[in-house]
């Protein structure tokens, strides 16, 4: 089994020099409608915000990755520590009544589903000793939730109830083109209209998966060559994609019709993860950062940040 500290920890430091300053400028054609932002909430420099959860009173949740704690921050960007673990934590997904479902790492950096409370209180849930690097988090239904594997290359299906967990898909379209690049592949994971999204990094691609009387097709590839973190859709089916290491949002049209919305003037570099809400005038998309960490700006590492970003 590989060694999960490297996987989670220490490969955002070989991910420099695989890429450097070199990256390869997949967007430089990609059309730009710059949208209106401001910072929310601000955090030191290298404080890795990987995923985030709106909740209906007006506050969220967002995963400190390495810290292994949840935040709660309020309208006004105030934050406070809301539960922490002694691993780390990476997606977060809404669990009805009981809480919240986490996935990450325990102390010894095996793979581990956590649930949280309304309150705070947080426990070990599911182990996954054959888990790899547990990644995005999306409800299937019910007690049911779908995990992406970003270095195993598959999905897991567990049940929060019976505490159960199986692979769901495993695919070639799921895994690492090279397992020597450190970056992961099955990302990002979503459910739009009975279809399950899977954004696979490494490989630049958005995957959807049909499902016909609850068994899962093959995955196909949706659309190629853009670079995603975790993503999030719109009633209307637009998804809205971080794209990490490019410093950069994307909306993508059901279409497949691509343009940049934000940018590193808009404060997004390093974004990670992104959440829409409904508002007056249409959305407000918030944004999680980690300042650039893995592949610093030229003007260097900014602080990580919570944006907003205003969608008509």
């Amino acid at each position: 089994m590989k060694n999960i500290a490297l996987s989670l920890g220490l490969w955002i430091w070989v991910f420099i020099p695989v890429f450097g300053q070199n990256l390869p400028d997949i967007f430089k054609d990609t059309p730009r409608q710059i949208v209106p932002a401001a910072t929310l909430a601000a955090f030191p420099p290298k404080t890795f915000l990987e995923n985030l959860l709106l909740l209906p009173d007006g506050n969220m949740l967002v995963n400190s990755h390495f810290e292994g704690v949840v935040y709660k921050i309020n309208s006004r960007g105030e934050k406070q520590k809301f539960a922490s673990v002694k691993g780390k934590v990476t997606g977060i997904a809404a669990y009805g009544k009981h809480g919240f479902l986490l996935t990450g790492t325990d102390e010894n950096d095996k793979a581990e589903v956590y649930l949280l409370d309304k309150k705070g209180a947080i426990r070990p849930l599911i182990s996954l000793p054959e888990g790899q690097f547990l990644n995005g988090i999306t409800q299937w239904s019910g007690d049911e939730f779908l995990i992406a594997d970003s270095y195993k290359g598959c999905i897991w299906k567990i049940n929060a109830k019976t505490k159960k967990a199986a692979i769901w898909v495993s695919d070639d379209l799921l895994k690492r083109g090279n397992v020597q690049n450190p970056t992961p592949a099955a990302n990002g994971i979503k459910v739009f209209n009975k279809t399950v999204y899977i954004s696979n990094t490494q490989q630049q691609q958005i995957l959807s998966i049909a499902v016909m009387q609850g068994k899962p097709a093959k995955p196909q590839v949706f659309l190629s060559n853009v670079n995603i973190d975790d993503f999030t859709f719109d009633a209307a089916g637009n998804l809205y994609g971080a794209t990490h290491v490019y410093n950069s949002i994307l909306k993508i049209t059901p279409k497949k019709q691509v343009t940049i919305i934000a940018e590193q003037p808009q404060g997004v570099s390093g974004s990670t993860a992104c959440i829409l809400r409904k508002n007056t005038k249409g959305y407000t998309l918030f944004v999680s950062t980690n300042g650039g960490m893995y592949l610093p700006p030229v003007t260097g590492i900014e602080d990580s940040k919570i944006i907003t970003l205003q969608i008509q």
